[in-house]
């Protein structure tokens, strides 16, 4: 064969070897498998921790076992589930951020952990015509929301033995059948439940000093006594993360 004519059907046979050869498109981002985050195959991206190290937008710091990853220890960077990927079933779970969310899924769609560690209570704040601020606590055992709002200024009833920082007092005590009505807004829909209530006693503390605007969390220790033998039912948490607050 001539020699020419077996050079130049070698070079067409490279050429189009070549031309076989699987190039991404311009932002299609690599192939599977090669993202930073926890999903896609690759070396798990270890999230948390003392160094308090972040995951991505879209991601959660998964922990272990139910726990919130307090201190030194490490969560796992994951993809969050889309909302509506999640089941319609409302089972009441506890959050990491002390709310309450239909389902552990809900709750990981909003970037949160679920854990029985927490104790399902916080707080929110509001301002207008007078301060307000509604303890929140949610049993997501019994299925019930406790809710306690208190005003300033306002002054407690004779059966509400409540300490309370100066000018503050006992405003509303809601009880529902559904854990999830604990949430700001509370629902227009929420179904509260009568209690004879027979008095409260405790405390409520925040940081009350002239140089905090309004405060970002609070010590609660109450109790709720009922006058028809009902087991008492208790407010008791420290470090309670006050919603629209630390202003």
């Amino acid at each position: 064969m001539n020699r020419a004519l077996l050079g130049s059907l070698l070079l067409g046979f490279l050429i189009a070897a070549c031309g076989n050869t699987d190039d991404p498109s311009p932002g299609s981002g690599g192939a599977p498998g090669e993202g930073a985050g926890g999903e896609g195959g690759g070396a798990p991206v270890a999230c948390g921790g003392s160094e308090e190290a972040t995951c991505g937008e879209g991601e959660l710091c998964e922990h272990p076992d139910g726990r919130c990853g307090a201190g030194a220890e490490q969560g796992q960077c994951v993809a969050r589930p889309a909302p509506r990927s999640c089941p319609e079933r409302c089972t009441p779970v506890c959050g990491c951020d002390s709310k309450v969310y239909c389902n552990e899924c809900l709750a990981h769609a909003a970037g949160v952990n679920v854990s029985n560690e927490t104790t399902c209570i916080h707080a929110y704040y509001e301002t207008g015509g007078s301060d307000a601020l509604s303890l929140y606590k949610a049993d997501v055992e019994d299925n019930r929301c406790t809710r306690i709002v208190l005003v300033s200024p306002h002054e407690n009833e004779p059966n509400e033995d409540v300490a309370l920082p100066v000018s503050w007092g006992v405003s509303r005590l809601n009880f529902t059948g559904r854990a999830v009505d604990c949430g700001f807004p509370f629902p227009d829909d929420a179904r509260l439940l009568s209690a004879d209530v027979d008095r409260l006693d405790g405390s409520v503390s925040w940081d009350d000093s002239p140089t905090v605007g309004i405060p970002c969390t609070l010590d609660v220790d109450i109790t709720i006594t009922f006058a028809d033998g009902v087991e008492d039912h208790h407010l008791r948490a420290t470090s309670v993360p006050i919603y629209n607050g630390c202003l």
